[in-house]
């Protein structure tokens, strides 16, 4: 009998009874989840108080933001209702309403189930004030009560918001890095709640942390840029008070070098001493690299840009480029080089050779080109000089055959946020260049151009924007007809007058092409508006004047009008516009429209 009771437990054993020891499979268990079929229900908000405040709480509701995926049980609904009714409380006195009240109710005999939110908002409350509480002793500290609040942007009297009273401890940390105190401690914010008069008081805590000067500075990381080249562009000098605002634009100085893929500045705290040593981490960036860029009209066709640099040919930050461009009726090939802070920081030595091949309306040929100058340049002015010597041989009715000396002058003012997408400042530049040598039955020329950008930020960030410009120019000194073809003023097309052809604007000869002037008058407005982060519209207005009178003409007649709209697709490395414009007025030359109805632009980058 007993051998029996063995035999048996043996073979339950070996046989893997599924009773006796179950099989854990999960596959099985998901598949059995995926298919159980849900409690659906709906939701219905009641608003007392404030129903402007609908969308917030729809947007804050855990059982709005989850219908789509509904609870496995009712029980499992009831728990959902209680999590979202702390959350909307929560949501609601983070804008400033402390009296909230919350309930519910659940249908469970309907199908689906229906939930009833009732929102009791009570008052919004305002800030009733706004107080600093130094942690730390600092008889240096010199802060009015209405400096205070235009630092962080809270003014007594507003509705509380307590995304605003965080971001104001961000702009009160920076406020006190930018004056001396690179270790300052902000710690979260205090409230008073005084239900009577419905207001918040917000006392911000702050603990300096001891005032410092700038110490020693060492950098760490580099391999084969020299260090006299970094320390060239530190903008910070020992013994002055830390400034948090001159480590960002060091920053941002080696960054645009585009030497280095990571720029790290660290403040080193010892104690209480005055002198705070700085940090430098850098790592070196490949120093050769390949750009390139694309843009098409419909009177210009597809065109585009190639361009090969070393930044750091001989181990001294020099650039190296080789540069290509063109589209079907021009085409340019650039070769630079140019060496950095030479006798003074931030004065570069440049030359450059180019040869250009032209097959426009205007003129047919090619021409050459040398350069050699310096330039310096600060983070908001440029300037440059130098000598250029320019061969040329184009033709139009007749061949022109030109070489001469010119002393190219240029200032550049440059107040703008951004200079690939810009969105408030201003931009002003200058260009007078003299020439001399072989120019037609002239010796002399004298060439002057301004170009003037304006940005007017009318909503916060960039979401609206108003962007003027206008491009002024004259050339002195020389008769209209010895002017080289290439050297006088042209308007019409992208980055000028969009609603005309390429080159199209100002007088023409008899068989229509365009002949170029001596003057040339151009502006236009622009608003922007961002739909979202990524996409944004424009429209445009803009109008253009070729003339050769011996000064600038603001004849009516004279003057083309384009306009259009645009879409702008923003990227990382700046936004693609899609533009289409049309003109004003289209002529009609020797029997034949000279002017299209549209032009079309596709291109990366502003129009300005």
């Amino acid at each position: 009998m007993l051998n029996c009771i063995l035999l048996l437990i043996v073979t339950i054993i070996l046989s893997g009874c599924g009773w006796l020891f179950p099989t854990d499979n999960p596959y099985e268990a998901a598949y059995s989840l995926a298919d159980y079929p849900g409690v659906e229900y709906d939701v219905n908000f009641h608003i007392k108080s404030d129903s402007s405040i609908e969308s917030f709480i729809k947007e804050n509701s855990k059982l709005q933001i989850l219908k789509s995926k509904p609870p496995i049980s009712t029980n499992a609904l009831r728990y959902r209702i209680l999590e979202d009714m702390k959350h909307i409380k929560r949501a609601l006195k983070h804008k400033g309403y402390f009296d909230v009240s919350v309930s519910a109710k659940l249908k469970v005999r309907t199908s689906p189930k229906i939930v009833d939110l009732t929102i009791q908002t009570g008052t919004q409350y305002s800030v009733g004030g706004v107080s600093l509480e130094i942690l730390d002793h600092s008889s240096n500290l010199n802060l009015t009560p209405s400096k205070f609040e235009k630092i962080i942007k809270i003014e007594p009297g507003e509705l509380v918001d307590q995304d605003k009273i965080f971001e104001a401890n961000i702009y009160l940390e920076k406020y006190f890095k930018n004056q001396g105190y690179p270790f300052v401690k902000v710690e979260v914010p205090d409230g008073n709640v005084n239900k009577d008069k419905k207001q918040l008081f917000v006392i911000f805590k702050v603990q300096l942390n001891h005032k410092r000067i700038n110490g020693n500075t060492t950098v760490i990381g580099l391999q084969t840029v020299p260090s006299t080249y970094v320390h060239n562009r530190i903008v910070w000098q020992k013994g002055d008070v830390y400034d948090d605002r001159k480590i960002e634009r060091t920053k941002r100085k080696l960054i645009e070098t585009e030497l280095f893929s990571s720029v790290t500045i660290t403040p080193i705290e010892k104690g209480e001493d005055d002198e705070v040593p700085l940090s430098i981490e850098l790592t070196e960036a490949p120093p050769r690299s390949i750009g390139a860029g694309i843009e098409y009209t419909n009177s210009r066709g597809i065109g585009g840009r190639l361009i090969w640099a070393h930044r750091n040919l001989f181990g001294g930050g020099e650039m190296f480029t080789i540069e290509a461009k063109g589209n079907h009726s021009e085409g340019k090939g650039i070769i630079s080089y140019e060496i950095p802070d030479v006798f003074i920081p931030d004065l570069n030595f440049a030359t450059w050779f180019s040869a250009q091949h032209n097959n426009t309306r205007a003129y047919k040929g090619q021409s050459y080109d040398a350069y050699v100058g310096f330039n310096w340049h600060t983070e908001h002015v440029r300037a440059a000089a130098g000598l250029e010597y320019e061969r040329s041989k184009l033709t139009r009715m007749k061949i022109q055959r030109e070489h001469y000396l010119s002393v190219p002058l240029m200032l550049l003012l440059d107040m703008r946020n951004d200079v690939i997408n810009p969105y408030k400042g201003w931009r002003i530049l200058t260009e007078i260049t003299p020439s001399y040598g072989h120019l037609g039955k002239s010796n002399k020329m004298l060439r002057l151009l301004v170009n003037a950008n304006y940005y007017l930020r009318l909503i916060k960030r960039d979401i609206f924007v108003i962007g003027l410009w206008t491009r002024l120019g004259e050339i002195n000194s020389i008769k209209n007809q010895d002017i080289p073809l290439n050297k006088r003023f042209y308007s019409g097309g992208l980055n000028s007058v969009r609603g005309y052809g390429y080159q199209k604007i100002g007088p023409i000869d008899v068989d229509s092409n365009p002949t170029g002037g001596r003057n040339l008058a151009e502006g236009g407005v622009e608003p922007r508006f961002k739909i979202t982060d990524t996409i944004g519209v424009v429209g445009f207005i803009e109008a253009g004047s070729v003339g050769n009178s011996k000064q600038l003409t603001y004849q009516e007649k004279r003057y083309f009008v384009g306009y259009g709209v645009g879409a702008r697709y923003y990227t990382a490395i700046g936004p693609i516009r899609f533009d289409i414009a049309f003109p004003t007025k289209r002529r009609t030359i020797n029997g034949a429209r000279y002017d299209a109805p549209f032009q079309l632009y596709i291109s990366i980058g502003q129009a300005f």
